[in-house]
């Protein structure tokens, strides 16, 4: 749906996720994304401040367990997510 122009100076960002269920995250290194053209972060729970939480939307239902928002030391299942890659224009390869 892209039918409207971004905003001059728009950033764009696109999740990173786990390719494996219940595996063990021993470390993430972005250190490759942030040397592509036109990246400009690389946002995961290390960056939330410890004031803050890691809690992703609130579920629809009160029922359904609150999930966090980015895998920390456990990635529960595939498609989890580890963080977000933030770009100044649209990410094709993620």
């Amino acid at each position: 749906m892209d039918d409207i122009p971004s905003p001059q100076h728009c950033l764009f960002a696109a999740f990173v996720l786990s390719t494996k269920a219940s595996a063990k995250v021993k470390s993430i290194d972005y250190s490759l994304a942030l040397e592509s053209p036109g990246v400009v972060a690389f946002i995961s729970a290390e960056d939330i401040p410890k004031s803050g939480k890691n809690v992703g939307p609130s579920p629809l239902l009160p029922n359904l367990p609150i999930e966090c928002l980015f895998a920390t030391e456990v990635v529960e299942y595939v498609g989890h997510p580890l963080g977000i890659v933030v770009c100044n224009h649209h990410l094709s390869l993620l």
